[in-house]
Formats: C-alpha cells, sequence, structure tokens
C-alpha cells in the first residue's frame, strides 16, 4: 500500500505566497481543492472490485464495494462481469431518469422495464446506490471500475496525487485563498495566475486517468485517506 502524506504538508508552500493566512484554514482549501481535483478527473481510481450480485436483487449500496476508509464513492467507470459469448461481459450504463420515464408509460416498476434474466445494464438512482436490470434470475459476479474522492474530515491524501499533482493542489488551495476579499491574503491578480495553472494540471490529471502512461486507464491499489 502506497504511504499517504499529510495534508499539512502543504501549507508552507501555501504560506510562501499567503504568509498571513492561517494555517487551519489552508488544511481547509487544500482538502476542499484535493476533494474536487478528485471529482473532476477520476484520478483516484480502485482496481477492479468484485460485487456478487444475488438472484432477485437489483439494488446494492456503495458500502457493497468495500469503499476504503476516508473515501467515498465518487464515480462508477465501469462494470464488467465474466465473458459470454450470448451477452460479452460489459454491463451498460442507462440514465436512471431515462429508466424512470420507460416505468412511468409501462405503469411498471423501474425494476420490470427490462424483465428478468442476465444482468445487462446499471444504473445510479444517487451516488450511494446502483441498480441492475434485468431483475437477476442467478447470482452473479460482477466487476466495478470506480474513482473516489476523500471525506470531508480527510487529514491524509495518497502519495500518487501528492507527488504528481502536488503543485496543482497548492495552485487551487492559493486561488481560493486569494478571492477571498479584504483578507489580508486577498490578491486578485494572482488568484487569477493560480487558477489557470490550476486548470492546467487537472486537465493533464483528467488525461492521465483517462489514458495512464501508456494508452491504458490508470489504476491505483487500496490506500485509506484518514
Amino acid at each position: 500500500m502506497a504511504v499517504s502524506k499529510k495534508i499539512e504538508t502543504l501549507v508552507p508552500k501555501v504560506k510562501r505566497e499567503a504568509p498571513n493566512c492561517p494555517s487551519f484554514l489552508a488544511v481547509e482549501e487544500l482538502r476542499n481543492t484535493l476533494i474536487d481535483f478528485c471529482v473532476n478527473t477520476d484520478i483516484y481510481l480502485q482496481d477492479l472490485t468484485l460485487l456478487q450480485v444475488v438472484k432477485n436483487l437489483n439494488e446494492y449500496s456503495a458500502s457493497d464495494l468495500d469503499i476504503p476508509v476516508g473515501t467515498e464513492l465518487n464515480h462508477i467507470i465501469d462494470i464488467y462481469k465474466e465473458f459470454s459469448e450470448s451477452t460479452g461481459n460489459q454491463v451498460s450504463q442507462k440514465r436512471y431518469y431515462k429508466l424512470e420515464a420507460k416505468a412511468q408509460i409501462g405503469a411498471v416498476s423501474i425494476f420490470d422495464v427490462y424483465g428478468k434474466g442476465a444482468v445487462k445494464y446499471y444504473t445510479q438512482r444517487d451516488q450511494e446506490t446502483i441498480l441492475f436490470a434485468p431483475t437477476p434470475t442467478v447470482n452473479e459476479k460482477v466487476y466495478v471500475l470506480y474513482s473516489l474522492k476523500p471525506k470531508q474530515t480527510a487529514t491524509t491524501i495518497p502519495s500518487i496525487i501528492a507527488n504528481e499533482y502536488m503543485e496543482t493542489i497548492v495552485h487551487g488551495a492559493l486561488y481560493r485563498l486569494q478571492m477571498m476579499k479584504d483578507s489580508p491574503w486577498s490578491d486578485l491578480q494572482a488568484a487569477d495566475l493560480n487558477k489557470r495553472m490550476y486548470d492546467k494540471g487537472e486537465a493533464q490529471a483528467v488525461r492521465k486517468a483517462k489514458y495512464g502512461n501508456v494508452g491504458a486507464p490508470l489504476t491505483v491499489k487500496y490506500q485509506e485517506f484518514v
């Protein structure tokens, strides 16, 4: 497991440009930036995680994915199952509002829109809920690829982000702080520069999360935010 770094280790970098900013506030904005960074980039990916789909049970929660301590489910990237010639191995995503519309038109439950059979589709009613269709007629194994984000209580960040995107996170925190009008550390001109530097780093992270270094998705193994 990779070694985490404490968020507070980035505070000195923030204070170089915002020396009058209290340390607790610097930590808060570093954390907020980190959360936004993870949400927007999908850079913190888990390895494929096994989820056991049970016969006649459509609905599952994020807790069924064994989310690491100190993190929350951010985004489901893909879901796969063991390959078969008849169904392949991709579980396709459906938009929840579209399933709701079909259910209303057919005057049926959302779970009955596709009847019963082998799992082919998934959707999310909200961030914490995963729904499968058709209603499974047998127990099935599916494999979920998903991204994480730290909780608001997190005090550490994974080294994979701190090492590669430390300056980006600092730029983002500085932008937030320097946009605070009437504060001793307010600096709108510097905030604009830091925002542009943050956006550049975020765009690079989006590309890396999608393609990695060799054209394959980047995944990282289990790591706790505490």
